[in-house]
């Protein structure tokens, strides 16, 4: 059986990221996998980020703060060849 990574997915903004899935775990696409949150606008609500296909988590941004477009996460499907 072989793996492939899917395309990574950044931030589409600058924020505090807040992981709602373990690293490892098997996702579902439209799963929400967390939210990032804009602490420079109090008054709007965090930012789902879903997943963007099924397959297991492979990768996840660690430190809370994240700048646009460093990737949150990557997620690997396996394929039968």
């Amino acid at each position: 059986m072989l793996t492939r990574v899917s395309k990574k997915s950044p931030a589409p903004r600058t924020g505090i990221w807040e992981p709602l899935v373990e690293l490892g775990a098997d996702v579902k696409q439209g799963e929400l996998v967390g939210r990032l949150h804009d602490f420079s606008d109090h008054s709007s609500p965090p930012l789902e980020i879903r997943s963007q296909r099924d397959g297991a988590l492979l990768m996840m941004h660690f430190p809370a703060h994240i700048d646009k477009g460093i990737t949150l996460y990557v997620i690997a499907q396996d394929i039968q060849k």
